[in-house]
């Protein structure tokens, strides 16, 4: 019998797998064409519910970390902790011409104009 973590789990590795797939592909068509990225509202409107949805995973390991004790679903929670901050950070900075200038170089927007 199919059990929802199992679905649960194939989801988020098919969607992992999806999400890597793109990433490579843009990598390399951008180098080809050396194109810069400009538009970061795509990016914007799938890290919101993802930051959403992984702050809550962080709430519900580290409750059940409580509860059993148990140093890998710490450990687990942790994991999935950083993932949130490091991609809140990105976030925040996703929109450069909003920025204040960073010392010590430009971004990619201000070097290559499109």
């Amino acid at each position: 019998m199919v059990s929802f973590v199992n679905l649960g789990v194939m989801f988020e590795g098919s969607f992992i797998f999806a999400a890597g797939v793109f990433i490579i592909y843009e990598a390399v068509h951008k180098m080809m064409v050396g194109k810069v990225s400009h538009d970061s509202t795509l990016g914007i409107a799938v890290m919101v519910p993802m930051i959403a949805m992984t702050a809550g995973t962080v709430h519900d390991l580290r409750k059940i970390a409580k509860e059993t004790g148990s140093l890998i679903v710490k450990a687990d929670a942790l994991h999935y902790a950083t993932d949130v901050y490091v991609n809140a950070g990105v976030l925040m900075d996703a929109n450069p011409e909003e920025a204040p200038p960073r010392r010590g170089g430009a971004s990619a927007r201000r070097v290559c104009p499109g």
